[in-house]
């Protein structure tokens, strides 16, 4: 305990080894010890810490050892005491259960209805709805993950049609269409960086409703890709935005009919995620 207790007064200077080193030396007296309110708080947040840096080395089990060593030191009342630990501390367990799988689909589902009851404001949910839509999609319910995504785009202020008939799509394509005519990745880069904290969040989630429109409602990816579209040309360019003129690419060829088009859409697309620092969760 005084190891991890020295450690621990001085957590903000610590690198992550030692950080690590701090809660793995907590974690072996804890339970024996009669910790204060204060105390459990304090090693609770530790245990945060070093879950977050153990996932950044990929090290998911332990990862979720760290976490779940930090709910348990939570009080009964935590959500009304300890909020925003709380709410850290859940999203992380969700996301670490959800990646390590090995049937912990129980886990993440708890921990996100947990966090979905108790949050103080819609933002607070948005993290746990985006890995609700993934969980929901990893297990193929990909209409159910469509709905949250729509649910939660609608009280971001963007909604979409309940029928998309030929008619919509074509005419939507063709908007597409003259809207990217003769864009160059030069044009695209002269657009200032989205920094709309609900515009970025509503970009993000028609992301996700575009990979799992590909797989159970196809007619949904042209309109969702000339929304992104619209909210960049406005708002700014994004990561997110990339996929959206990936996607518009795709429904030209496959909506429209019109290859050549397509394809040089594509292309700047194509340039553009290459030269993001994201490229890799982008292609």
């Amino acid at each position: 305990k005084k190891i991890g207790t020295s450690l621990m007064m001085r957590w903000n200077t610590l690198d992550p080894n030692h950080i690590i080193l701090a809660a793995d030396q907590m974690n072996l007296c804890k339970d024996e010890l009669e910790l204060s309110s204060e105390e459990r708080v304090s090693i609770a947040g530790l245990q945060l810490l070093a879950g977050k840096h153990s996932m950044k080395s990929s090290c998911f089990e332990s990862a979720r050892s760290y976490i779940e060593s930090g709910v348990s030191l939570l009080q009964e009342n935590h959500w009304e005491s300890n909020y925003s630990l709380s709410l850290e501390l859940y999203e992380m367990s969700a996301l670490v259960s959800f990646i390590d799988g090995n049937g912990n689909a129980d886990a993440t589902m708890k921990r996100l209805q947990s966090i979905l009851q108790h949050a103080k404001t819609f933002e607070d949910t948005l993290n746990a709805s985006v890995l609700l839509s993934k969980f929901m999609g990893s297990r193929g319910n990909y209409a159910e993950a469509i709905n949250n995504c729509l649910g939660i785009l609608s009280n971001l202020g963007e909604t979409f049609p309940n029928e998309i008939d030929s008619t919509i799509v074509a005419s939507t394509v063709a908007e597409t269409k003259q809207l990217l005519a003769n864009i160059t990745k030069e044009q695209i880069s002269q657009y200032p960086v989205l920094n709309d904290p609900s515009k970025l969040n509503a970009m993000k989630f028609m992301s996700l409703l575009m990979l799992y429109a590909v797989a159970h409602k196809p007619s949904l990816m042209p309109i969702v890709s000339n929304r992104m579209i619209k909210l960049s040309f406005n708002f700014g360019f994004c990561d997110d935005s990339l996929l959206g003129l990936a996607m518009a690419a795709y429904g030209i060829v496959n909506f429209g009919n019109d290859i050549m088009a397509g394809y040089r859409v594509g292309k700047v697309a194509e340039s553009l995620i290459e030269e993001s620092q994201s490229k890799q969760t982008l292609r």
